[in-house]
């Protein structure tokens, strides 16, 4: 080769080289400057974030596509979704020099405050589908320095219930952070929080050392110029143990409202139960002992599990950890939940229960349908079509308390019996007892779409005398033909069934003897006998007339629906 070939070979060779090295220093360069470049920089809008379903939709092949919500990492955690977030939702982890952005006030915090009460149901939906943004190390902390600190924010609120964005935490004591100058008004404390006292105690009510309102220079004088930022969602129960372990408490009353009252930022929940809320990450009761929250059934953890599978569950010793590192706690959203608060309201008709009043605050008609779809789906509840009306009744005949009088239970099981053999319905006999949980649950959702298109709607019962078994209504379709019976002694009431039902939109009906009525006929407990309350409560020979309640069950299977 010519000694001129060789060099226009050796010149062609280094100018390739070069070309390489400078195309990869320039994709690296570019790679790392957006890596390294503030969020906010250069956005002249928030974009708004997608919706994030609590649960896989059931039954709903048009909401099933994989682009359709955030990107999951391999926990199921959202990938990027502070960056995402609305500027009044958007924490502020350290300000570096240069952060670039909207500054509000004088300081270098961002956020908006002020009550989030007449925010429209999208925005406030669009806000709590935040998740947090990959998260290092060392990003855990709320940095305010010299400058305006987050205020707290009242989203919602009902006697016993209420939802806080920016909610600060120290030595036990909730504070809500208001500003030096602008009015923000909150409601009474005690219609928030109690003491967290047994319900018969003599005195529930709080005081500042369980929640306070201060403003931002006291604040900025307690905290400092930082605090240690829990992220997400908290659910926050505030209840003493003794409702805690029992799964028509824990998963009617407890958990219930509190859904019930967080499902009021998204009144948009589609049937599939797609919503726009994040799942909670935490459920924190800092009244609850670590052996305490679990019933004998199991169901507790069950359900807990079923509804929210990556939600942590802070209960009292680990409270406590938080609480004994004298540090500063800043909580992104807070639903807080609380029962002596929540009886502080009025209640006309001494209905006496929990959540009574949260359901007062806005609601979609499926703001139910996230958690049983996730209950369901997670028992592995048979999808088959099926045609028959479904009756189920919950026997207590083995338990040894508050027991129907045998000649009549006897008299009922023959009569549903015959309905199964003249109508060719599904009658089931059970005693909850002896179901495992998955069976429970299925139990409960028996009926299948294929008899809405049959009949016009799904039709189910289920009857018991009142115990825990009726908890299962939590998990049936609610339609106009699903039925819930409540056997009762005669002069016996509460409300524990008929308030759950009515809030699911399932029509319920109480039971004495020869006689049953429906809302809104149902007596109050004031008008009856010991407050409704006999010593034959318990009784293990109420009474129960069976022609009376096989001659309902026809009237609701076969009535056209409305």
């Amino acid at each position: 080769m010519h000694s001129a070939t060789r060099r226009d070979v050796w010149i062609v060779f280094c100018c390739a080289v070069v070309l390489i090295f400078l195309i990869e220093f320039r994709y690296d360069f570019t790679t790392r400057v957006l890596v390294l470049q503030p969020p906010d920089s250069g956005r002249s809008s928030t974009p708004t974030p997608p919706p994030s379903p609590l649960g896989a939709p059931i039954d709903d092949d048009s909401l099933s596509d994989a682009n359709d919500g955030p990107q999951l990492d391999e926990y199921g955690e959202p990938i990027d979704a502070v960056s995402s977030l609305p500027p009044a939702r958007r924490p502020h982890h350290h300000h570096h020099k240069g952060d670039t952005g909207p500054v509000h006030g004088h300081g270098r915090g961002r956020h908006r405050h002020g009550n989030a009460l007449g925010a429209s149901s999208a925005a406030l939906g669009a806000a709590s589908a935040k998740a947090t943004k990959e998260r290092r190390v060392g990003e855990d902390k709320i940095v305010w320095g010299t400058g305006e600190m987050p205020y707290t924010t009242l989203v919602r609120h009902a006697p016993g219930y209420t939802i806080f964005d920016n909610l600060y935490m120290r030595n036990g004591t909730f504070y809500l952070v208001k500003s030096d100058t602008r009015p923000t008004p909150f409601p009474d404390i005690r219609m928030m929080i109690s003491n967290g006292a047994a319900m018969g105690a003599h005195d529930r009510e709080p005081t500042e050392e369980h929640m306070k309102v201060i403003t931002a220079t006291e604040a900025r004088r307690l905290f400092g110029e930082h605090a240690s930022r829990v992220d997400g969602t908290s659910f926050v129960c505030y209840d003493h143990g003794e409702f805690f372990s029992h799964y028509y408490h824990f998963s009617a009353e407890i958990l219930f409202g509190l859904w019930r009252t967080y499902s009021s930022l998204d009144l948009a929940v589609l049937p599939s139960g797609r919503t726009n809320l994040e799942p909670p990450r935490r459920l924190i009761a800092p009244h609850i002992a670590e052996e305490k929250w679990r019933d004998y059934a199991k169901m507790n953890q069950y359900v807990l599990r079923a509804t929210f599978p990556s939600a942590g569950l802070e209960l009292r010793h680990r409270w406590e950890d938080r609480v004994e590192t004298m540090r500063t706690f800043y909580f992104d959203r807070v639903v807080l939940g609380d029962r002596a608060a929540a009886s502080r309201g009025e209640d006309p008709r001494n209905v006496e229960k929990m959540t009574f009043h949260a359901d007062k605050l806005p609601k979609s008609p499926h703001w139910w349908n996230p958690m049983r779809n996730n209950v369901l789906a997670f028992s592995g509840v048979d999808k088959t079509a099926k045609s028959k009306p479904v009756i189920t009744y919950v026997t207590r005949q083995k338990w040894g308390r508050r027991m129907l009088a045998r000649a009549d239970d006897d008299k009922l099981v023959a009569g549903l019996q015959g309905l199964r053999k003249k109508y060719g319905w599904e009658v089931n006999i059970v005693s909850m007892e002896e179901l495992t949980r998955d069976e429970q649950i299925r139990l409960a959702a028996r009926t299948t779409p294929q008899l809405r298109e049959m009949t016009g709607s799904l039709r189910q019962i289920l009857m018991g005398v009142h115990g825990n078994g009726l908890t299962a209504l939590l998990w049936m379709q609610p339609e106009p033909r699903t039925t819930v019976m409540e056997f009762f002694a005669p002069n016996g009431l509460v409300e524990d069934y008929k308030l759950t039902a009515r809030m699911l939109g399932i029509k319920h009906y109480a039971f004495w003897n020869d006689r049953y009525v429906t809302f809104p006929d149902v007596p109050s407990k004031a008008d009856l006998p010991a407050h409704g309350m006999p010593e034959t409560f318990h009784s293990n020979d109420i009474p129960i007339n069976a022609d009376l309640v096989i001659k309902l069950c026809i009237e609701r299977l076969t009535t056209p629906s409305p």
